[in-house]
């Protein structure tokens, strides 16, 4: 039997998340900030936060805080064996919390030794790959980055459960691993099926390994197989119910103080629907992939060669390069600048926003260049006035916009627009 490992974050022992640290707080903790009692408590609470609410960039960057505890310096002898147990696993959660930014080999680690630990803690596993595989927004790299975690999943060697699992038609019995649990599952079904919320019902009512388990071990493995099938087939993928808010509570991360009110669930589409309404057609899609890739090889890094192709394809009024330009600009941080320290481009602006859209946003413009406004606008400017872009399609590439500049910690432009489930159209934010 393998070795179950004692977890020190569980979802029936969650802090309350006012308890949580603000971005300007993570520089102050250090190897005596976690000393101090429910210093782990703040932690974990921070934890829940940013998986609740997608912040990928802070996850890792407070993961990378807390790693640093751990490298060899004289404070880290203050450290016990628990201390440093709880330091690791809260560094692999947040891990697993940011997700949409993590380099392959952590990837890789990560979901193949701390998956259940993550569910255990109580992330949601499944809505925080949602909007990880929406967020890549090239379908390529979102299926490489599900391939990838599906393959280590299989390895995986944590356990669900006590009781060793039994094989239908073998004496064999195995160790109830992730992987087993998963060798179990597949073979409840005929090669390759597909499978969504119905047939994975069946197996868990059905199967006599599953009977054996406590409540409590049922639901992880229940949150194991959804994504682990959302993973696999996410045209299939169940309808996820997902808070447009956080419970009551004063969200702390990032300065923000702002107490909300519980919110009414919102029913999203189906994964495989939403992709695709974030992707466009499979033809603009490729357009816009092999524009990027082409604008990459002629310019590389020079941010200047960057912002001229962006120009020559907004004058030939060629959308597929126009949008592959604004994606790599926001993704090289160059969009924002460039809206800031270009003054031909500023006075053009300047000369006909106040017909499109009001003296007050060209006085916005004029003053406050950097503002989520300004960019919005200049963004819906190029796209819907320049080039024609029908509004669904134009908010469509801002909801792009906004996922490139969240992974990139840009949070004042990280909501320029978003998708309207109830409507399944894109909207800009007012």
């Amino acid at each position: 039997m393998a070795e179950r490992l004692s977890y020190h974050f569980l979802a029936n022992r969650k802090p309350d998340l006012d308890q949580g640290l603000t971005e300007e707080e993570f520089g102050f903790v250090d190897v005596r900030w976690v000393k101090q009692p429910k210093a782990f408590d703040r932690l974990y609470a921070t934890l829940l936060y940013l998986d609740a609410a997608h912040e990928w960039g802070l996850a890792l960057q407070l993961a990378h805080r807390l790693q640093g505890l751990l490298s060899p310096s004289s404070d880290r002898t203050l450290l016990d064996v628990t201390d440093e147990e709880r330091l690791q696993q809260i560094i692999a959660l947040l891990k697993v919390a940011g997700v949409a930014v993590l380099r392959v080999r952590d990837v890789e680690e990560v979901f193949q030794s701390s998956t259940v630990m993550a569910l255990r803690a109580g992330l949601d596993l499944a809505s925080g790959m949602q909007a990880a595989l929406i967020s890549y927004g090239e379908p390529d790299l979102a299926v490489n980055v599900s391939n990838i975690i599906l393959r280590v999943i299989g390895l995986n060697a944590e356990t669900i459960g006590e009781t060793p699992l039994t094989v239908p038609e073998s004496p064999e019995r195995i160790d109830p691993t992730v992987q087993n649990w998963l060798r179990v599952y597949n073979g409840s079904f005929p090669l390759n099926q597909e499978r969504g919320p119905v047939e994975r019902a069946h197996f868990l009512q059905r199967d006599a390994n599953v009977k054996r388990l406590n409540n409590a071990d049922r639901e992880i493995l229940t949150k194991l197989l959804e994504t682990y099938d959302l993973l696999r087939f996410p045209h299939k993928a169940p309808i996820v119910e997902e808070r447009a808010a956080l419970e009551p509570v004063v969200e702390r991360v990032g300065g923000r103080a702002i107490t909300e009110p519980a919110a009414a669930t919102v029913t999203a589409p189906a994964l495989g629907h939403i992709v695709a309404a974030y992707r466009g057609g499979d033809a603009d899609q490729r357009a816009v992939t092999e524009a990027a890739s082409g604008i990459r090889a002629k310019v590389g890094d020079d941010p200047k060669k960057l912002a001229a192709e962006f120009f020559a394809a907004v004058q030939s009024r060629n959308v597929p390069r126009a949008v592959a330009a604004l994606r790599l600009l926001a993704q090289a941080d160059q969009l924002e600048r460039m809206l800031a320290e270009d003054q031909a481009l500023r006075q053009h602006l300047l000369s006909v926003w106040p017909s499109l859209y009001g003296q007050a946003a060209a006085d916005t413009l004029a003053q406050q260049p950097l503002s989520r406004q300004s960019v919005q606008l200049f963004i819906q400017y190029v796209l819907q006035e320049r080039l024609d872009v029908p509004e669904h399609d134009a908010a469509r590439v801002g909801a792009q916009l906004s996922n490139i500049f969240k992974q990139r910690g840009r949070h004042q432009y990280e909501k320029l627009a978003y998708f309207d489930v109830r409507e399944k159209t894109f909207k800009w934010l007012p």
